[in-house]
């Protein structure tokens, strides 16, 4: 069997209300080469039945007892078979196409030596055109002073993209 193109990893704890609709935007991604991995970490209610009903050669199902989400992303994430790893969670809804952005900032504090990280920031864009431009974020005084790093990962023909922009201090 070949692998994947993109694993998603998908921890799961107690999300009855919004599993299913998380699960189907993954399943109708204009992509088709990908895996996506369900951790269940010692749900409670709905979810695992709910998981379990849907009949795709493309899940696969992991079951633990209650670790918390980073155990089970990284049990996901060791499971994944693809070279390209997606994190999704269970309240999250993926659009079929279009562009994802990741940004962050890092640096150091000039008067204090101390190493500075911005949380990571992800933007989806559902269509962009030729020639069109996007407002990702706004532009922060205080962060003009570390390097910026920008993922951006879009969708041609079904084919993935990954590009990775960094703009230095």
């Amino acid at each position: 069997m070949n692998a994947p193109a993109i694993s998603i990893v998908m921890p799961v704890f107690n999300a009855g209300d919004t599993i299913a609709e998380a699960i189907e935007s993954c399943l109708h991604q204009t992509c088709s080469s990908f895996e996506l991995i369900v951790v269940l970490d010692g749900c409670t209610d709905a979810s695992s039945e709910i998981v379990h009903s849907f009949k795709d050669s493309r899940i696969r199902i992991l079951t633990r007892g209650h670790r918390g989400v980073t155990e089970a992303s990284i049990e996901a994430v060791r499971a994944a078979r693809a070279p390209l790893i997606a994190r999704m969670d269970a309240d999250d809804i993926s659009h079929p196409e279009g562009i994802i952005i990741a940004s962050t900032g890092y640096g150091e504090n000039t008067q204090t030596g101390e190493t500075i990280r911005t949380s990571t920031l992800r933007h989806t864009i559902e269509v962009l055109l030729p020639n069109e431009a996007a407002k990702i974020e706004p532009i922060m005084p205080e962060v003009f002073g570390l390097s910026n790093e920008y993922w951006v990962s879009f969708w041609v023909d079904g084919v993935m993209y990954d590009k990775r922009f960094v703009f230095p201090a």
